[in-house]
């Protein structure tokens, strides 16, 4: 009865993997001819999905190279959501680096900015705070970060955030 199970996950991990790979591929093609056209801003959109990509695939380096190159045009722009958004999604690449002190900085940098995200992503980040906090074994810092994101949950009745803030604060 074992067997079934992880021959489904077998084939769910390996098609994950081959539909990731053409996935990046075409990105990557659609990335080269935004940028020749001087697109930066589609350009800056299609780098963050190749980073959500590599994401999927657990490959969080280069995640976190796609989005710092994203997080590049946003700053030059002036796209200050969009900057805050990404120095968030690269805190938590670090994260699953096991880099946590850099993970930190840039959830800080976010945090700092906090109010130009809507609730559900500012409830996010506190979350994605409280996890590191919880790697580092400061367990108090931990659960006043994911309070507070449970909170903002609360707020606007997101039901998978509150679900999410009772699980981890249990």
């Amino acid at each position: 009865a074992m067997r079934y199970p992880i021959v489904f996950f077998l084939s769910l991990f390996i098609h994950t993997h081959l539909l990731v790979g053409s996935d990046i591929d075409s990105l990557n093609n659609q990335l080269f001819m935004l940028e020749n056209q001087g697109k930066e801003i589609e350009a800056m959109e299609t780098l963050i999905s190749i980073g959500e990509e590599y994401h999927k695939s657990l490959d969080h380096r280069e995640a976190f190279n796609h989005y710092d190159r994203a997080l590049q045009i946003a700053l030059k722009n002036g796209l200050k959501e969009k900057e805050v958004q990404l120095k968030a999604k690269m805190g938590y690449e670090l994260f699953w680096q096991d880099n946590y002190q850099d993970a930190l900085n840039y959830l800080f940098q976010a945090e700092d900015e906090k109010d130009i995200l809507d609730i559900e992503n500012q409830s996010q980040l506190f979350s994605r705070i409280a996890e590191v906090f919880t790697n580092l074994g400061d367990y108090t810092q931990a659960a006043s970060y994911q309070f507070s994101a449970l909170k903002l949950s609360e707020s606007v009745n997101d039901s998978l955030g509150i679900a999410y803030g009772h699980w981890s604060l249990s």
